[in-house]
């Protein structure tokens, strides 16, 4: 008796799976680059010098979390075909994930030479979060309209 294996599927669906078994693997790397980055000591910061620029970093740095955890707690898909949820699953809590890890990373500066524990920079991340699911809600809306409308 001869056994069949069953094809690989290289079709549709295989981006839904590595999307799937990625899961928070590439937030949590990202976070994780951010504690790198948290932890180079204040005067050893590779940033231009210019006004508000920390504040800048900040902004831009928590937007790309914003973004990723959009993505991963269910507010976007990147797998066209798929219905793309109106929020995101978590509701209220998946941003409030990227809003505490902001705490954390600047109750973590506290222990870094030559930086500190600054709620404006706290105020930048959170609004780099928000600004990011904000960013990603518009990339599905786009999305939505270019998606083929269904006949019922």
């Amino acid at each position: 008796m001869k056994i069949l294996k069953k094809p690989a599927v290289l079709g549709k669906h295989r981006g839904r799976r590595v999307i799937a078994r990625l899961g928070w693997v590439v937030p949590l790397a990202y976070m994780a680059f951010i504690y790198v980055l948290s932890s180079i000591p204040g005067e050893d910061l590779p940033l231009p010098v210019f006004f508000m620029v920390d504040k800048l970093a900040h902004f831009i740095t928590y937007t790309g979390l914003g973004i990723l955890i959009a993505f991963r707690s269910g507010l976007t898909d990147l797998v066209k075909g798929r219905r793309v949820q109106e929020w995101t699953k978590g509701g209220w809590i998946a941003p409030l994930v990227g809003i505490v890890y902001g705490l954390f990373d600047e109750f973590h500066q506290l222990f870094t030479p030559h930086r500190t524990f600054d709620l404006k920079d706290w105020a930048m991340d959170i609004a780099g979060v928000l600004f990011g699911f904000w960013l990603a809600r518009r990339w599905d809306e786009r999305r939505r309209r270019q998606l083929p409308q269904k006949i019922a």
